[in-house]
Formats: C-alpha cells, structure tokens, sequence
C-alpha cells in the first residue's frame, strides 16, 4: 500500500488535496441532485458585501449602520471578489464549497499524522466520508460561514498539535482570528486554546504569544467595528440573544438533545474515546473539551431555528474524530492492511450514514409534514429561491425608492434593491434592543413592534411571504400567513386603516401585497 511520511513530505499534501477535490466533486454532484442551494440568510451578508463594494458603505440599507451580519469574514471576502468583477452569486456559492474543502483537506491531513500515520487511504477516507456528513453538506450549500468557521477552529487547533511553542502560539492566535472574524462565537473558545496550548507544550511563553497576537488582531477590529457601528455586539446578538434567559438555555439545551438523538452513534464511539482518555493521545483530551465548550456556546444562544443543526457545523469534525479514534486503535490490531482499510472504510461510512436526520420526531410542529430534517433544508432552500423570484419581479416592478416591509428580508432585499424594513430587527436596532423575553418562540423571530413598523410608514407590506397559486381572500389572510409579528401587524386596526390589500399576477402565481393606500395600484382594476 502506499505510504506516507506522518509529520511532513508531499504525499501528506497530495492527499490532503485528493481529499478536498474528492469531495468537492461528491458535494457538488449530491447538491445538484438534490437541488440544494443557499438560503435566505445568505443574501443578507451578500447585500451587505455588494453595498461595500461598489462604494455605497457597509450596510444593508444606503445610510443605516447596523450590523446585521456575525461574518464579517465571509462580507469581506465577497466585497473583494465583487470589487474584483467576480459575480456576488458566484462568490457566495464558491466560498461554500471552498469551506468544505478546506475542512476535508485538514481531516485528511490530521487522520495521517494523528490517527493513522503513514497510511493514505484511510486518511483520504476519514476526509471525504466526515465532510460529507449531511449536516456538512447542506450547509456547505447554504451560502453562509459554518464550514469555513469549523475549518479555521480545526487548522488553529493542528498548530496548536504541530508547530513549535512559540511559532504554534502566534499561528494558533492568527488562525482564532480569522475564525473570530468567520464567527463571534470563537471569543468563547479563546480560554480553552489558551489552555490546550499550555497543556501541549508547557510553555508560557507559547501562550503569551498567542493571547498577545489574538488580542492585538482580533482587538484592533472590534475596535474598528466598535467605533463604526456604536454597539459591543452585532445587532443580531441583541435580536436573537440578548445577553440570555432561562428559557433560552432550556431551549439550546433541547437543541443539542434533538442532534444527540440523531447522531447516537456517533456519539457513542466518541464516548467511548472519552473513556479511554488516560491511555489516549493528548489531542483525544483536547477535542474532548472543544467538543464540551462548543456545545456550551450552543445552549447559551438557545440554539437555531434553521434545520439540520447549522450551530453543530463546528462540533462535527472534532466530535468524528474522537468517534474514529476507537476504529482506529482496532484497525492497529488487524493484521492485513486490506482488512483494517476495509473495517475503516465501512466503520466511517456507518458512523456518518446511521444518523437520524430522515427521523420526523425532531421537525418543527409547522414543519411536519415535510417528515424529515433533510426535507426541511430542501424546503428552505426552495423558499428562498422562491424569495429570488419575487426580488427580481419587485425589482423591476416597484419604484427604485420604495420601502418594503418584509421578514424574509435576504433574498427579496438583495434581488429587490429596495429599502427592507425588518420587522424582526436583524438589520434594524430599534426593534433589537427592544426589552422583550427570549426563548419561548422560535429562534430570531421573537422580537417584534408592530407600533415601530407602522410609523415607519412602508410603501409595502409582503405579510404573506410566498406566491400563490390562487390569490388568497382577505379573510383568510391570517390563518395564511406565519410569525406572530405578522399577526401582530395584521390585527393592528390601524394597519387596515393605512394599507389596502392587493394580488398581483406574477405569471401563473400571485403575488399578495399590501401597499399603502396614498399608493397608485399594483394590479388592474
């Protein structure tokens, strides 16, 4: 069998790029079967990364500072691939799957040199087969950070297992940078790098050097953004998080139940790695207690109202290589290397496979009938297709000035162009910081005032946010539509007072507006 060097040499390489193009190639081919593809979110951060390239600032709406986005990293990189003449759906696709190819390449790079050194094939395997987990999959398509975030935590971890202590502290606080930029959530884990350096290699001055370049790199921005924005944190912390609450943590806890109860086996091989800690190499400890702080930050925000656990993005790779570890120990212990090949092989491929993703016992109760998590991601990259098709027609249709009241605010406000009034408050400050209980509702759809929207005045008002195939009567308009900030807006007198309600035919479907009575008509008399 071939073999290579487990700490250097240009197999390791070779297959670390084998690895990614492998399953760039695989994710590709199942996205395009599935028709899977961004959703809503994305196109926030995209509208954002487009308004800052072509000179209008950083900002979702021309002359609004918010910061409604927590991947500046991700903006960044868009607004100079869009300055460069890139096509922004080209960016925001590309760097997905850039992502998840960067994560495999790692894998394959720390299974040869830590779980199975000198060995190729499973280290190749370890790569593709975890990557293509179905949490990773799909939200490699999503469009937004969790693969590039997860595979900045892995690269800042291996120069921790790697490098030279001084050398691993300055890279492991580069690389916590730029994952800190990928996502806020890295500021938590600060601590534990520290920790796990020192605990690697003994040195304080390892970790001096490490907190010393963090906090000087990842310092300089929030200072920067800070200054620019006004507030500590991003306004969706204060939207969705809100420094916390009892019945968020009860909700993030019930969040990371529901995945545990999907993927038992792998956590129960990573359990069993757990266990054997005293006789395991040092990284089995180390990714133990990542695994435990990540999960921790998960509960702490109350989890995520998207399918297919998009906040266990980052947990995944550390929580499969701590499950290989046992398969590895036995392969050791197989004679043939065909046969432990094999074993490894087939141990992966059960592990990522017998999740219970497909399980309906898990989906929201307004998304039952979809009957599984996948379905469910389907469904929500279909929406927002969906969302991209009204975009276009208000685009051409609605006057460029027009105001638009909205929650499904990314792909309808980047393909629109026009001013979005959020009444959620992801990209609007005052219904952010407004004082209201988190946890019972779901996630980022819990704060609404119906009185700020209304003295906002919108042109228009999309309560019910997808095309029909029928225009839908009035009267039935609130069993129609979802969110109780819709329902709130609808059932204010004096929303029927200001607006009229209108179908439009967009080709064979309809489109159901509200405009402001002062307003000329959308559809024909």
């Amino acid at each position: 069998m071939t073999s290579l060097s487990p700490t250097t040499g240009w197999r390791l390489w070779l297959a670390a790029l084998s690895g990614a193009l492998l399953t760039g190639a695989c994710a590709m081919g199942v996205a395009h079967a599935c028709q899977l593809g961004p959703v809503d979110d994305a196109y926030i951060s995209l509208r954002y990364a487009a308004n800052w390239a072509n000179g209008i600032g950083l900002c979702f709406n021309p002359g609004e500072t918010v910061e409604g986005y927590t991947n500046f990293l991700l903006v960044a990189l868009w607004a100079a691939a869009i300055r460069g003449g890139v096509d922004p759906l080209l960016a925001m696709t590309v760097s997905g799957w850039f992502g998840l190819m960067l994560l495999a390449a790692l894998v394959v790079v720390f299974s040869a040199r830590h779980l199975f050194p000198g060995r190729v094939i499973p280290s190749i395997a370890s790569g593709v087969l975890i990557t293509l987990h179905p949490v990773l999959l799909c939200w490699a398509t999503s469009g937004l950070e969790g693969c590039l975030y997860a595979a900045l935590l892995l690269a800042s971890v291996l120069s921790i297992l790697e490098s030279g202590s001084v050398r691993s502290g300055v890279l492991a606080g580069v690389l916590l940078t730029l994952a800190g930029l990928a996502r806020p959530e890295a500021l938590a884990l600060f601590p534990v790098w520290g920790v796990l350096l020192y605990r690697q290699h003994r040195s304080a001055r390892s970790v001096f050097m490490f907190a010393a370049t963090f906090t000087c790199a990842y310092g300089a921005y929030f200072v920067i953004r800070l200054l620019h924005f006004g507030h500590l944190f991003p306004n969706t912390f204060y939207a969705k998080l809100d420094f916390g609450s009892g019945p968020l943590l009860d909700r993030g806890l019930g969040y990371v139940f529901d995945f545990s109860r999907a993927s038992v086996l792998l956590l129960v091989a990573a359990g069993v790695s757990v266990v054997l800690i005293r006789r395991a190499p040092r990284w089995v400890a180390a990714f133990a207690v990542i695994v435990a702080a990540q999960l921790a930050v998960v509960v702490y925000e109350g989890g995520d109202h998207f399918p297919l656990f998009r906040f266990m993005v980052p947990v995944l790779p550390f929580l499969a290589a701590l499950a290989l570890y046992p398969a590895a120990v036995i392969a050791r212990r197989i004679v043939s290397r065909q046969k432990s090949t094999a074993f490894l092989v087939g141990f992966v491929l059960v592990m990522v496979g017998a999740t219970d993703l497909l399980s309906a016992s898990r989906i929201r109760p307004d998304k039952k009938p979809l009957q599984s998590q996948f379905q469910w991601y389907r469904y929500e990259t279909s929406l927002t297709r969906e969302w991209v098709r009204i975009g276009h027609w208000m685009h051409h249709h609605l006057p460029a000035e027009s105001s638009l009241s909205t929650m499904s605010i990314g792909a309808v406000g980047y393909h629109s162009g026009l001013t979005i009034i959020d009444p959620l408050g992801i990209v609007d400050p005052v219904i952010a910081h407004r004082r209201s209980p988190l946890g019972d509702g779901y996630a980022g759809h819990e704060k609404y005032d119906p009185d700020y929207i209304l003295s906002r005045e919108p042109d228009y008002v999309m309560l019910l946010d997808v095309a029909t195939r029928a225009p839908v009567p009035e009267v039935e308009l609130d069993r129609a539509i979802w969110g109780a900030s819709n329902r709130a807006l609808l059932r204010d007198a004096r929303f029927a007072r200001r607006y009229r309600y209108e179908h439009i035919a967009v080709g064979p479907v309809y489109l159901n507006l509200h405009v402001r009575r002062d307003l000329p008509p959308l559809s024909e008399p």
